[in-house]
């Protein structure tokens, strides 16, 4: 058949244009392989993202709704930690309008 040089490091001289197609298709089909393989990788890593994003944002629901009720445990809390000093309060009113009452 017909001889041309090939480009490249290819050893030899020259070589028959149908050995050059052979080695071409061979080449571009590994690309092609290369190719599905790196996208094959890239879908798993799309699944595994969406993965880990899904649960970090069930994490995150969940440490909102921790939020808030520890939160309605704070303001329950101060109520009731100011409640002792609210009735003290009271008593001492109490106490003063009944010596007011005993005065008169």
């Amino acid at each position: 058949g017909d001889l041309v040089r090939p480009r490249g490091p290819i050893s030899g001289g020259y070589i028959s244009k149908d050995r050059s197609r052979m080695r071409c298709t061979s080449l571009l089909d590994e690309v092609k392989l290369k190719w599905e393989q790196a996208h094959e990788s890239l879908e798993a890593a799309r699944k595994d993202f969406d993965r880990v994003d899904a649960d970090l944002r069930t994490r995150g629901a969940v440490l909102a709704e921790f939020d808030t009720v520890l939160e309605r445990y704070r303001i329950q809390y101060m109520q009731v930690k100011t409640k002792p000093a609210q009735l003290d309060n009271e008593i001492k009113m109490m106490e003063k309008s009944l010596e007011e009452m005993v005065r008169s």
